[in-house]
């Protein structure tokens, strides 16, 4: 007669992500079960790897390549100058790879994201990027910024949240030091799908009352930037104490068989799995 197999806990080890342990659970009643977990992902274990600016597809970037070939003298906040980054993009030294691919992330959620006031998609308004950074771009954007973000923190709802006070909270050293001050910062900013973005923008008076509108763009806390979910499936076999998983993030499944008194199981590298058994 085959003993009875009791999975009390399991500890996950991944080879780019940080050590995890499920909550308690026993497998009675059922053949399947599965659970979800969150896992910080080990940054040293990734390489970012990004195509180039000619070969992005055309209906999703014609947009951001528009931009881009507006010109504009950019430059990283806080490290090196770039000048023309429609010329650059596909040169950039790794160190400012960050700051790349925020700008990337950032691009789709505009293009994503839809302004309530004038029902466009909010990238419609930026002219011309003036400034990356590891979490946001500066970029001259449309009057209509502005304005919606004026009538936004006016008529405010559920959607967005207000930024009482966008000076104290850092964004006046963001705006490049050659526009001269600002007259007016207004801050919003909204949930999305794996975070939220936030909308600053300032008024720059210049003669002629034709001001320049500087949008500081930003992802504030970015929710799945550092992580990732996984499921794992388990099943258990009492007869041949044999316990088999399945992760999502691979779309693998390993299989390993438990000799009869062992403590402790494992998987190998990349993907390490250990199952404590009484």
């Amino acid at each position: 007669m085959a003993d009875d197999v009791s999975v009390t806990f399991s500890s996950t080890s991944l080879s780019r992500f940080d050590v995890i342990e499920s909550a308690a659970f026993q497998p009675y009643g059922s053949p399947q079960f599965a659970f979800k977990r969150q896992v910080v992902r080990v940054s040293s274990a990734w390489a970012f790897s990004f195509a180039k600016l000619a070969d992005l597809p055309s209906a999703r970037f014609d947009c951001l390549r528009k931009i881009l070939d507006a010109g504009g003298d950019v430059d990283v906040l806080g490290g090196e100058h770039i000048g023309d980054l429609c010329s650059k993009y596909d040169s950039l030294a790794p160190m400012d790879y960050l700051a790349k691919g925020a700008l990337l992330n950032l691009y789709a959620v505009l293009c994503d994201e839809v302004d309530p006031v004038s029902d466009n998609p909010w990238i419609e308004f930026v002219s011309k990027i003036v400034r990356i950074g590891r979490e946001r771009f500066v970029a001259e954007v449309d009057v209509g910024v502005y304005e919606s973000v004026s009538t936004i923190l006016k008529f405010l709802d559920t959607r967005f949240l207000s930024e009482p006070n966008p000076v104290a909270a850092g964004h006046a050293g963001n705006i490049p030091g050659y526009y001269g001050p600002f007259d007016s910062m207004l801050s919003v900013k909204k949930w999305y799908r794996q975070g939220n973005v936030q909308w600053t923008v300032s008024r720059i008076p210049r003669p002629g009352d034709n001001p320049i509108f500087l949008l500081d763009c930003d992802m504030d806390e970015h929710a799945n930037l550092a992580s990732a979910r996984l499921t794992w499936r388990f099943t258990f076999s009492t007869a041949g104490r044999t316990l088999s998983q399945c992760s999502s993030i691979s779309s693998l499944t390993r299989r390993l068989t438990a000799p009869t008194g062992s403590r402790l199981c494992s998987l190998g590298t990349p993907s390490s799995v250990r199952y404590w058994e009484h």
